[in-house]
């Protein structure tokens, strides 16, 4: 009896264990980044989403992520001879980071993570996001009473350019579709100097709330030698470039914050 109550026990932590892997069992170091577990999770047996991993990457700023055996850490050295190795998430739970796993997704800006765990549930991955996208300027939404700010990275090709000069953002009132000529300057011709891969750039939101069942769109455009990109649309199940041509002159006497990361 005390035998098959024992077996029953391993078999009930075995089964919590397995549906626990994932980002229950990580902890993000790096501010910038979170976590994001495969939908459905990848169960005790190799999963092709979990793909096959390399023993160190670039991402798009420069860093290398590269494995090291018989640790838990994912280590990351930003770009540069002199630069110190950072710990950007810990896997915990008796789990360890495969030294060949890691597959980094330079569009998207994305890092797959290759684990083992030691115990019970087998390999598993997951996805560390934040990382410099390679062409979007993906815009962080930070709300507060006093008023909110968007954030953005520096990408390398900044919509598609080899660089920008500099970056517009503007925002609107929710229209199907879109309607980029009413759109309303909310900073622009920033930063001071042209930006660098990987600069954190801060605008401050000062639209006013939107009555109840209203909202607004912000949309923040790249210029690089005179031409401008502010994202795509889809017509047809194709993508093209919306039209610069449609935007209003952006002209405010605001400024925005520059900071400069390490990478």
């Amino acid at each position: 009896m005390r035998r098959l109550l024992f077996l029953c026990v391993l078999l009930i932590a075995a089964s919590h264990r397995l549906h626990a892997a994932g980002c229950a069992q990580v902890t993000v170091v790096d501010p910038t980044l979170t976590c994001q577990d495969l939908v459905p999770l990848p169960g005790p047996s190799y999963d092709p989403r979990c793909g096959q991993g390399a023993h160190g990457v670039f991402d798009n700023a420069g860093g290398l992520i590269a494995g090291r055996s018989n640790i838990s850490a994912v280590v990351r050295t930003p770009a540069g001879l002199s630069s110190t190795p950072q710990t950007i998430a810990v896997v915990q739970g008796g789990s360890q980071v495969y030294p060949d796993g890691y597959v980094f997704d330079t569009v998207n800006g994305r890092l797959r993570v290759l684990v083992v765990d030691l115990i019970s549930v087998g390999d598993w991955c997951f996805d560390l996001v934040g990382f410099v996208p390679l062409m979007e300027v993906t815009q962080t939404y930070i709300p507060s009473q006093a008023g909110g700010s968007l954030s953005f990275q520096t990408p390398p090709w900044p919509e598609g350019f080899a660089a920008a000069d500099h970056f517009d953002t503007y925002w609107g009132h929710l229209t199907h579709p879109l309607d980029f000529t009413q759109a309303h300057p909310l900073q622009c011709n920033y930063p001071a100097a042209a930006p660098h891969v990987g600069d954190y750039l801060t605008v401050a939101d000062t639209v006013p709330t939107p009555a109840p069942g209203q909202g607004v769109y912000y949309v923040t455009s790249a210029t690089y030698q005179g031409a401008t990109r502010y994202g795509r649309k889809a017509t047809a199940g194709h993508l093209s470039g919306r039209d610069p041509a449609v935007l209003p002159v952006c002209e405010t006497a605001t400024t925005a914050r520059s900071v400069r990361t390490q990478y």
